[in-house]
């Protein structure tokens, strides 16, 4: 894997495409996401504050508060400069800004921690004035930060602590856009693109529509597992539950496993916020097998290394399947898995948890065309098409429904 290397915020905003904001549906946001030049995540630009200042945050469909970057912040002082990549926001610049209060905390592995602040914001082109947002002055757990340093946009809902539509006040984002009246339902739908370095259409729709012309074939819906409970979601939306997975190689040898009891599965995050698909040992030696690799692979590492051959699909037809219940199913081919690396090497970004599966982030939902509706705890999901298409089209009325 090629080590990360910054990339300025001009060449962001070149890799970044225009919001197609005319041709939208009413109460919808369009955002262009930019990849990460490692290859592990997506980012969408805001411009914060008078005068605006840019600043990229890591899209999470797996973590529910939104902040920017203190540039005090001890990680950004430092010589290495590994907040100047995605960019800060300087409160004392901006004449609009206001102090809400004290005592944020980010919730993340690094336990970000600073203040409460209002301020105007742009996102996809749309003003959006008095927003509320985290500001990330600090670290707790510095081993933790990651070199390019950025904050996130959290995309789920926090039901711990916010009633019981998750919404009351708090950092978070769509409650907000949906109470200003930007969007019309509380809702991100994902096309997270080819996966190529190069590839830059990549786009989130923030309201009530999808991009009819990424999907291949039909669309499923499920619920959400419970997002009031502790226990199977952590108080939050965005899990979904997985009954098998199967991986098929050329050849015809065929692993499979389910999951969970009969009929019902195991409660899995489709989390933007993670580059890895983390899979139960026998699904994950499987899928290393196919793609080449040799041994039971490395579980202390997030990519493991392969052969670049396996990136091109006419090499191979294998393939993994994951199934949601008699809902629905997915095909991913394994090629599709396969990252190229800026120094010519490739890998793929699985990793092996254990008997039973776990989180799957972008590796798998590059794959799939992605709708999380956050107000009726829906996941609406298809075969990915990859295309430079756009068919724009709002949710059915009454959104998308799971089968009952």
């Amino acid at each position: 894997m090629a080590d990360t290397k910054t990339v300025s915020l001009a060449l962001l905003a070149a890799l970044a495409l225009p919001a197609v904001a005319a041709d939208l549906p009413a109460g919808v946001v369009a955002v262009p996401l930019v990849r990460a030049q490692a290859l592990d995540a997506y980012y969408a630009e805001f411009q914060v504050g008078t005068p605006p200042q840019k600043e990229y945050l890591k899209v999470d469909t797996g973590s529910p508060f939104y902040s920017f970057l203190d540039p005090r912040n001890p990680m950004c002082t430092q010589a290495s400069q590994p907040c100047s990549t995605y960019g800060t926001f300087n409160n004392l610049t901006s004449s609009t800004c206001h102090y809400e209060g004290a005592y944020f905390a980010d919730g993340l592995a690094q336990r970000g921690y600073g203040d409460f602040l209002n301020d105007t914001l742009i996102l996809g082109g749309v003003t959006m004035p008095n927003m509320y947002f985290g500001y990330t002055s600090g670290y707790s757990t510095m081993s933790y930060v990651s070199n390019p340093t950025a904050t996130i946009l959290g995309l789920t809902l926090n039901c711990a602590v916010t009633g019981p539509q998750c919404t009351w006040a708090g950092p978070y984002l769509l409650p907000q856009m949906k109470n200003a009246s930007v969007i019309d339902i509380m809702a991100a739908s994902f096309y997270l693109g080819l996966d190529d370095a190069n590839a830059t259409n990549a786009m989130m729709l923030l309201g009530g529509a999808y991009d009819k012309a990424k999907v291949d074939g039909d669309l499923f819906t499920l619920n959400m597992v419970d997002p009031q409970s502790i226990y199977l979601t952590d108080s939050q939306t965005n899990y979904v539950n997985v009954t098998a997975m199967e991986v098929v190689l050329d050849g015809g040898n065929r692993t499979s496993q389910t999951y969970g009891d009969e009929g019902v599965g195991i409660p899995i995050l489709l989390d933007t916020g993670t580059a890895s698909w983390y899979m139960s040992d026998s699904i994950f030696q499987a899928v290393y097998q196919g793609l080449g690799g040799q041994g039971s692979g490395d579980n202390l590492n997030r990519v493991q290394v392969i052969d670049c051959l396996y990136r091109d699909p006419s090499h191979s037809k294998s393939y993994i399947s994951v199934e949601f219940g008699t809902t629905g199913k997915v095909q991913i081919p394994l090629s599709s898995l396969v990252s190229k690396f800026a120094d010519g090497t490739c890998g793929s970004f699985i990793t092996p948890r254990g008997d039973s599966a776990s989180t799957m982030g972008d590796t798998f939902l590059r794959g799939v065309y992605t709708i999380f509706d956050e107000e009726n705890w829906t996941v609406t999901m298809g075969n990915v098409r990859h295309t430079a298409e756009q068919q724009i089209v709002p949710f059915p009325k009454g959104g998308f429904k799971a089968k009952a």
